[in-house]
């Protein structure tokens, strides 16, 4: 996202392990913890489990584990805007 959003323009706050909410064995990110109106919040993630509190709010990704050649955050900028 660093690199997707350098300036911070598009997306001012990022969840990390460290903002989910442990339930049932898995980390969810609660997307209502931004105090947003949640028509405004999207989360992309490779996991459906993380954003099972929120599925509306979400764009299933596929998983990339440092793929060098993984191209779908880039692919997904024009949409995103």
């Amino acid at each position: 996202m660093n690199i997707l959003d350098e300036k911070q323009q598009w997306c001012d706050t990022y969840l990390f392990r460290e903002h989910c909410t442990y339930h049932n064995n898995t980390f969810v990110k609660d997307l209502t913890r931004l105090g947003r109106d949640m028509r405004d919040v999207i989360i992309i993630d490779n996991s459906p489990m993380s954003y099972q509190f929120q599925p509306e709010n979400a764009i299933p990704s596929i998983s990339w584990y440092e793929d060098k050649n993984d191209t779908q955050l880039l692919d997904w900028i024009p949409m995103l805007k």
